[in-house]
């Protein structure tokens, strides 16, 4: 679906480095929000998807973890992950 660019493995496994681990999903959810052929659910799905693996599947890091991603995100990725934390469970921005 993504023409190379999905996740090679799982993101968020026990004791994975978080810094490895967010500037792939940065990377990843850049590319897709910067490529023009993936627009509505396309781009919303894979960009959740990714969001959920590294902030709410059991991460108890995950208020460290947004700012780091928030800042790192381009500016339409960045405003979607703004709109993403306000309809998510805890206070990431």
């Amino acid at each position: 679906m993504f023409d190379g660019m999905s996740m090679q493995f799982p993101l968020c496994i026990k004791d994975a480095d978080p810094g490895s681990h967010i500037e792939i999903a940065i990377d990843f959810i850049n590319r897709i929000w910067a490529d023009n052929r993936y627009k509505g659910e396309r781009l919303i799905k894979p960009t959740g998807i990714v969001l959920n693996a590294l902030l709410l599947n059991g991460n108890s890091e995950r208020d460290l973890w947004a700012a780091p991603i928030y800042t790192k995100l381009n500016s339409a990725p960045q405003s979607y992950f703004a709109q993403w934390c306000r309809e998510h469970p805890f206070p990431c921005l």
